[in-house]
């Protein structure tokens, strides 16, 4: 179990190893928070589908630490893995490379929730706080508003998993 001060000296020490960002070209955008803006893209090179995390400017030790929290979260329930992080030659801003994961807008889906959908989606959100709080012990991180969106039954073209993306 690792606690949340082993995560902030390990992301101090942490060695980024920054991806080729021509690798990647950005399709759309899909949403924005305080800290970044979010795009579908594509990796142009295995032409598979990815999520593009442009991070406003902040000091690298926020992105440290954001790249090793994704990196201990790596594999729990309800989170999306890390493929790379990037940043542009010129202008020195980071990317975070995610897995792409199908979803619908977020007010358009809460609209139509049922009773027994609210319930669905909040024990999937309990398992990632779980999940947080017993390998990173990091509570301000846990997922909200659009940032998480699990699928299920009508709500889930071709998706048979659920997901999140943070999109602060």
């Amino acid at each position: 179990m690792v606690d949340y001060l082993t995560v902030i000296i390990a992301a101090d020490n942490l060695q980024v190893q920054w991806g080729s960002q021509d690798h990647y070209e950005i399709v759309r955008k899909v949403g924005r928070g305080k800290y970044s803006e979010v795009f579908e893209g594509v990796n142009v090179v295995t032409e598979e589908k990815c999520i593009i995390k442009v991070l406003k400017p902040v000091k690298k030790k926020k992105i440290k630490r954001e790249i090793k929290i994704l990196q201990n979260l790596a594999g729990g329930p309800n989170v999306v893995s890390l493929l790379d992080v990037v940043r542009d030659p010129a202008s020195k801003i980071p990317s975070l490379i995610t897995e792409y994961v199908h979803n619908v807008d977020f007010k358009v889906l809460y609209s139509r929730f049922t009773d027994l959908d609210v319930r669905f989606y909040m024990l999937e959100l309990l398992k990632v706080c779980l999940t947080i709080i017993r390998g990173v012990h990091d509570l301000h991180r846990l997922p909200q508003g659009s940032g998480f969106l699990p699928f299920k039954g009508d709500y889930a073209p071709r998706c048979k998993t659920t997901q999140c993306h943070d999109r602060s």
